[in-house]
């Protein structure tokens, strides 16, 4: 493991502008969906109308799954964005992963590295830890933009936990198939 640090820090400058995007992309995608569930249906009245006819629509169901908790906004939040959201934190997990493992390794950077003073798993490591570092990011942005927007502090949390654990899932998969594939 040594010279994790290192390459955490090297990795961290090399995505200085992708690693942000990605972050504050998956935050925006679902703070701009609980804003307008929330500015277009602000009383509990009429998020029911609007739950009675998601309920009523096969396409929706067979779409997004069964929808719980829509007479909130944090429902309609969780029923409309999180999925996706979790989607695309699970792409940003695998690409940050395999982008700091096997594409390293295919350019050559991963040898030149290695001529140095880099423990057997400091690449795998740094890479995981990018990874962590963005899910980390995600989760806490998720959480004091829901917050902020007014929405109950668990139902936050579970929500950028839930996108970040994606993110999560996805690099530790990225890292398992880099460590095994040829390529």
């Amino acid at each position: 493991m040594t010279g994790t640090w290192t390459l955490v820090r090297v990795a961290l400058r090399r995505d200085r502008i992708m690693l942000p995007a990605w972050v504050y992309g998956i935050a925006l995608l679902v703070l701009s969906t609980a804003a307008s569930f929330r500015g277009l249906y602000p009383t509990p009245e009429s998020r029911v109308g609007f739950a009675a006819s998601i309920r009523a629509s096969g396409a929706l169901r067979a779409l997004t799954g069964p929808a719980y908790g829509l007479d909130t906004v944090g429902g309609l939040t969780a029923w409309r964005s999180v999925g996706l959201a979790s989607v695309v934190a699970g792409l940003m997990g695998l690409l940050l992963v395999v982008r700091h493992t096997r594409a390293d390794e295919e350019a050559g950077r991963t040898e030149l590295v290695g001529a140095g003073v880099v423990g057997r798993y400091a690449v795998l490591a740094s890479g995981l830890l990018v990874a962590l570092i963005g899910a980390v990011s995600v989760a806490v942005l998720l959480v004091a933009g829901l917050v902020a927007l007014g929405l109950p502090l668990a139902g936050s949390v579970a929500t950028g936990l839930a996108v970040a654990s994606a993110g999560l899932v996805f690099a530790a998969a990225a890292a398992l198939t880099a460590q095994i594939g040829a390529s």
